[in-house]
């Protein structure tokens, strides 16, 4: 069995037993093994976040009014945990921008439902559970009010990355 199949394996079972804090913390509306491989990049993005370096992020970047996304987050008087557990999370796998390969959650700006490709955000937490996690945070920031092009995708995930990789 590899690592990645036995993390998998003992969160299923982990998550099917209830335990554990805030089992009943995020809005998942997705089934299986999908369920279980967003609550666990959930759970690490909300870690993340807890770090004052990772929450920097949101000093990045502006909503298409100008406002710093920190600005937009103090506004609704709720800390970085509180947002992430306000979103909701559905399955969207057989919805359009799913069909792009390197789609693997999306959402609109100022939306808080956030799309989840979820057989791509299986094989991608598989493979890289940490990305996971900063692609979380990037759908956040979307969340927030940040919109695209500019700043790309691309560079989105690589400021994520940059604040809270570590």
């Amino acid at each position: 069995m590899s690592p990645a199949t036995y993390a998998l394996s003992a969160a299923l079972v982990w998550a099917g037993s209830g335990a554990g804090p805030g089992a009943a913390r995020f809005h998942l509306f997705l089934t299986g093994k999908a369920h279980v491989v967003v609550y666990a990049a959930l759970e690490g993005a909300a870690h993340r976040l807890s770090k004052p370096e990772c929450q920097r992020v949101l000093d990045d970047f502006r909503d298409d009014r100008g406002e710093l996304l920190s600005t937009v987050l103090a506004s609704k008087e709720m800390t970085h945990q509180a947002f992430l557990s306000s979103l909701l999370f559905v399955d969207a796998e057989s919805v359009g921008p799913c069909k792009v390969h390197t789609v693997a959650a999306f959402t609109t700006p100022r939306e808080r439902v956030i799309r989840v490709c979820a057989s791509r955000f299986v094989e991608g937490t598989l493979s890289n559970q940490k990305h996971m996690e900063i692609v979380i945070i990037h759908e956040l920031l979307h969340a927030l009010g940040l919109g695209e092009n500019p700043p790309t995708s691309a560079e989105i995930t690589a400021q994520v990355m940059r604040r809270c990789a570590g």
